[in-house]
């Protein structure tokens, strides 16, 4: 940390215990072999960050706008997303956590993200999503949660996702899912969905008007 870096690669090393990056210049950081317990590339000038693998990740105090996290490891410890996780990512755009072994979100986690366009959360382990995760995702355009666990969502879920214009369920365990919870969804092109959900939804083209 506290050097002048602008650019890193960490070749072919496979396991990083610790590696503190932190106040230099790094403006991007492509990773496709390593796997760190804990990376530390808080106060840098990031745009974008590529990781195949991590535990502990500090990225404060940059200016991100793209993160990619997707990680195809049964050893993945990428569980869960806390409340301060993306914390003042304000100008983040592009977030794929996918292919990872989430299976909880914190309400409030993407509470900074007003700026986020497209969000991948598919190939995890949800089983629940709560409204009050999306309020804050008001430019969000592309929203992917196939390929996950969940059995319900409440209505409204989407309501504050005015933009949204691609969403992605299918590949869930839905029983059955009610027409309000597409209320809001004003501006959507693409709602995915397995055939055998699609046929319990009354009065789907209603819905998408409201």
């Amino acid at each position: 940390s506290y050097n002048k870096i602008k650019e890193i690669s960490t070749g072919y090393v496979f396991f990083i215990n610790l590696l503190n990056l932190s106040h230099n210049n790094i403006s991007s950081f492509l990773n496709l072999y390593t796997s760190f317990l804990t990376l530390d590339l808080s106060f840098n000038n990031l745009t974008s960050i590529s990781l195949l693998s991590i535990h502990n990740l500090l990225l404060n105090n940059n200016n991100l706008e793209i993160i990619f996290c997707n990680i195809n490891d049964q050893n993945n410890l990428l569980k869960e997303i806390k409340e301060d996780d993306f914390s003042k990512f304000f100008y983040l755009i592009e977030l794929d956590l996918s292919i990872n072994n989430l299976s909880k979100i914190d309400s409030n986690a993407f509470r900074d993200l007003k700026s986020l366009k497209y969000l991948n959360l598919s190939f995890n382990k949800l089983r629940f999503l709560e409204k009050n995760i999306t309020k804050p995702l008001i430019s969000l355009k592309t929203f992917e949660l196939s390929h996950n666990q969940i059995k319900y969502l409440e209505d409204e879920s989407f309501f504050s996702l005015n933009y949204l214009f691609s969403l992605y369920l299918n590949h869930n365990i839905f029983n059955q899912i009610n027409n309000i919870t597409f209320a809001g969804l004003r501006s959507i092109k693409d709602i995915t969905i397995s055939k055998e959900i699609f046929l319990t939804i009354p009065s789907f083209n209603e819905a998408l008007v409201q």
